[in-house]
């Protein structure tokens, strides 16, 4: 089993420049002649030859994996007749394996023995302890039903509306002038999240967050950092950092969010870091209230998923959400992507877009200590504003 997800895992890395097209073959099963699915599929004008399986959540939720030839792969929900994930470049996660099981994007199981194994990442969950584990994340099967009548019925339904807003972190400023924020080594976009969030809380709540020598105070001419054109540059050091950790550990580069919470649990402890509650919420699919009063309660928070990628494609990856603006019933999400020039997009928290599947947060209690990031007229400042003793 540890050969083929090896080889699984070389193939999903290898992509092809052109993508013929395939007339439909004649099937028989009806989950390939389902007309909704085949409407859906044609909506993205990806006309190949394709079969489909059934795919479980932890929950007993139905999906249907479609998968392509030669690539290309989809999960649809064939009641709320949507995709939670579509790649037409990507080879299925799980090609070539039976007993399987989903739990929203990236956590891609099959059973072996005593422990679901993750295709992609290598993860083990003892079967075991299950109940007290990972998979208890799965939304049960009649919370996904409201979740899915509430996104279908409430574009359409008063009642249910959600008046226009936007909602950003006081020091939202932070995230959207954060132009120099280390390297994004690949496939380690979680740690790179991670680094972000933590140097905002450097800056805003305690300097212990981050050692001092990793992120470079900026001078300027007012006390006013809103009106800077840039942040404090964070180094590449507090990204590495917490790449080491993650090798220390034995766990897989390509994070999520229970595994970024038991990375930051050690930098945590190595750097002394106390009054720290961390929070990990888990769904294949959110109602937009969870995320919402995250940031309604001014935290920041790192969120991972199936999400529209810079150029357009999708692709799973971990950004740092720092408020939200709804509109026409609709909640976009003001994002900093961890790339260059992407430190203020936005994403929609819609079905066929983004797939929002793990959330990390952190609630702190401790002491709020001056940092000393801003120089203004030869004074250190504070993030806050405070003069530095």
């Amino acid at each position: 089993m540890r050969k083929k997800i090896l080889l699984v895992l070389l193939l999903s890395m290898f992509v092809l420049s052109c993508l013929p097209v395939f007339a439909f073959a004649d099937v028989i099963d009806a989950r390939e002649t389902d007309v909704d699915l085949r409407y859906q599929i044609n909506k993205f004008d990806f006309e190949e030859d394709f079969s489909v399986r059934d795919l479980y959540d932890f929950s007993g939720n139905l999906y249907w994996l479609i998968e392509f030839e030669p690539y290309g792969y989809a999960i649809y929900h064939p009641i709320a007749k949507i995709f939670s994930e579509f790649s037409t470049t990507a080879v299925s996660p799980y090609l070539g394996f039976d007993d399987i099981l989903y739990g929203g994007p990236s956590f891609y199981y099959v059973q072996e023995d005593n422990v679901y194994v993750n295709t992609q990442s290598g993860e083990e969950i003892s079967i075991v302890n299950a109940s007290q584990d990972e998979v208890t994340r799965s939304t049960s099967a009649d919370q996904l039903t409201e979740i899915y009548n509430q996104f279908i019925v409430s574009a359409n339904n008063p009642a249910t509306r959600v008046a226009d807003t936007v909602y950003l972190l006081p020091q939202a400023y932070y995230f959207q002038k954060l132009y120099s924020f280390g390297f994004n080594a690949l496939g380690t976009c979680g740690q790179l999240a991670a680094s972000i969030m933590l140097s905002y809380y450097a800056n805003y709540v305690n300097v212990n967050f981050v050692p001092e020598n990793y992120i470079t105070p900026l001078s300027g001419p007012s006390t006013n950092f809103q009106s800077w054109t840039s942040m404090p540059a964070l180094s590449d050091d507090l990204h590495q950092e917490l790449i080491d950790i993650t090798e220390e550990l034995g766990l897989s580069l390509a994070t999520t969010g229970s595994s970024i919470r038991t990375i930051l649990a050690a930098y945590y402890e190595d750097h002394s870091i106390g009054g720290v509650t961390p929070s990990v919420l888990t769904s294949p699919f959110f109602i937009d209230t969870q995320m919402r009063n995250i940031i309604n309660d001014n935290r920041p928070m790192l969120m991972f998923g199936n999400l529209t990628l810079p150029g357009g494609s999708k692709g799973n990856h971990a950004v740092v959400c720092y408020g939200y603006r709804v509109t026409s019933n609709v909640t976009y999400y003001k994002v900093h992507m961890g790339y260059t020039g992407y430190t203020s997009v936005e994403l929609a928290n819609q079905w066929s877009k983004n797939v929002f599947g793990q959330i990390y947060s952190i609630t702190y209690s401790g002491y709020h200590v001056h940092s000393g990031n801003f120089i203004v007229n030869g004074i250190a400042y504070c993030g806050c504003g405070a003069v530095c003793n």
